[in-house]
């Protein structure tokens, strides 16, 4: 017997079990934050590289007490949304179809959202048409807003550590490297 759950209004084939252990991607009405009555703690947690889904060096978390996602690179603050206020967050107001909402009760603090359509990604609602989307945590600690159509929207572009734009946040860098001196990603074909 299959064991059927409805999400958001959606009808999900164990979706409960789903949104209680999220990898990199965040859907509606799933959680991040912390179960206080089991210590399930929900977060992201990134690929190792775009293609090797093994956990990699970046989480996206629920800060209840700060009131603010944080995405962390090895336990270093690399990106914060700023304050959640009424439904959105200063770092991500390009997401105008998302509305985030706060819990905080005995049971649990979490966060969660869902799409408001007419915004910047989903325009006007079909009736006939279930859209879904995501939010991405990719492997290089950016976040990606992401649409079943394959449209996609890069939140911020990675935090390099000497600047505080957008909610990156300033980290010290291999002693090794002066101050200003920054790593360039490079394909080359051999």
């Amino acid at each position: 017997m299959m064991e059927t759950l409805y999400c958001e209004g959606l009808q999900r084939r164990f979706c409960g079990k789903a949104f209680d252990s999220p990898t990199d991607s965040l859907l509606p009405g799933m959680k991040l934050g912390i179960n206080h009555k089991t210590g399930q703690n929900w977060s992201l947690t990134s690929w190792f590289t775009a293609s090797m889904p093994t956990p990699g060096a970046f989480t996206l978390e629920w800060i209840p007490d700060e009131l603010q996602l944080v995405v962390k690179r090895r336990d270093v603050k690399y990106w914060t949304s700023g304050v959640l206020n009424n439904g959105t967050f200063k770092n991500l107001e390009i997401l105008t179809d998302y509305n985030f909402t706060q819990v905080s009760n005995t049971d649990e603090e979490s966060l969660t959202f869902k799409i408001v359509p007419n915004g910047l990604l989903y325009g006007p609602t079909d009736p006939d048409w279930v859209n879904v989307t995501s939010l991405s945590l990719e492997y290089d600690g950016t976040m990606v807003a992401q649409k079943s159509s394959g449209m996609f929207l890069t939140i911020y572009e990675s935090c390099d550590g000497y600047n505080t734009n957008s909610g990156c946040g300033r980290w010290e860098g291999p002693k090794c490297r002066s101050h200003g001196e920054k790593f360039q990603k490079k394909t080359i074909g051999l």
